[in-house]
């Protein structure tokens, strides 16, 4: 089933469970990349383009704070009646908001960020495998909880290879929670 190929501009009713759990893995799959997209923009913004962006006039910063706010309405009102161009403006909102990331790099470290967007990524990703492979209802608390745990214990994977601090791990908690 094609779930970004609407026949019509209206909202689709769903009522199988292997339907609802396919639109789920792909809609964390389009997550995950966005993520993924977002951490690769703020790693090249912050080494390759450090030298532009602490040039860059305040006026342009303004314009990339705001942008996002009109792409993300017109994702959620292009995403059913043209899905590429819904895709095209989410991968567009992944890149600002990698480089908006970047900009906030100066007040973090590189661990924190990078446990963030591993973290992120890691938790898509693991909710677009499980809703590909289980036949259970994704679209109830219980898996938004188990998605937590995920976070969690991904969080918790990349503390400790990263050898962040004890405060880390518990701001790491707490924003997942």
């Amino acid at each position: 089933m094609d779930n970004m190929n609407f026949s019509s501009p209206e909202r689709r009713q769903v009522h199988d469970v292997s339907e609802v759990n396919g639109f789920l893995s792909k809609m964390y799959s389009y997550m995950g990349l966005a993520v993924l997209v977002s951490a690769i923009t703020a790693f090249l913004t912050m080494t390759v383009f450090r030298a532009a962006v602490m040039q860059m006039p305040t006026a342009l910063m303004w314009i990339i704070l705001i942008v996002p706010l009109g792409l993300s309405m017109g994702i959620s009102f292009r995403a059913t009646r043209n899905p590429v161009a819904g895709f095209v403006m989410l991968m567009i909102l992944a890149v600002i908001y990698g480089f908006e990331f970047a900009l906030l790099a100066g007040f973090y470290t590189g661990a924190q960020i990078s446990t963030a967007f591993l973290s992120s990524a890691a938790v898509f990703g693991a909710m677009a495998i499980f809703g590909t492979f289980t036949k259970r209802d994704l679209n109830n608390l219980g898996s938004y909880m188990g998605a937590a745990l995920i976070g969690l214990l991904v969080a918790m994977i990349v503390n400790i290879f990263l050898r962040n601090s004890v405060a880390s791990f518990v701001f790491s908690i707490i924003g997942i929670i």
